[in-house]
């Protein structure tokens, strides 16, 4: 996103703003809970589990936010 993001934001600015809040917020989530682990904590198989519901509910917000971008450049993606 850091090469496209440019483009984004001339095309949609608050586009660009959410996408950004949202790699930061999701990238965030993560480094934290690695240096919680790092620092000793053990989760819980429920906390793992809510954790692991939280990473993939912030990602597919962000795929959401991704994807409109790409319809607003005019770029096609293909899932896999």
């Amino acid at each position: 996103y850091d090469q496209v993001g440019p483009v984004v934001a001339t095309k949609d600015a608050d586009l660009h703003a959410q996408i950004d809040i949202g790699f930061n917020t999701l990238i965030n989530f993560v480094e934290n809970l690695y240096t919680q682990e790092q620092d000793g904590i053990i989760f819980s198989a429920e906390e793992v589990d809510f954790f692991g519901a939280e990473a993939q509910r912030q990602a597919e917000n962000l795929s959401a936010l991704l994807a409109q971008a790409a319809d607003a450049l005019g770029l096609a993606l293909t899932l896999e």
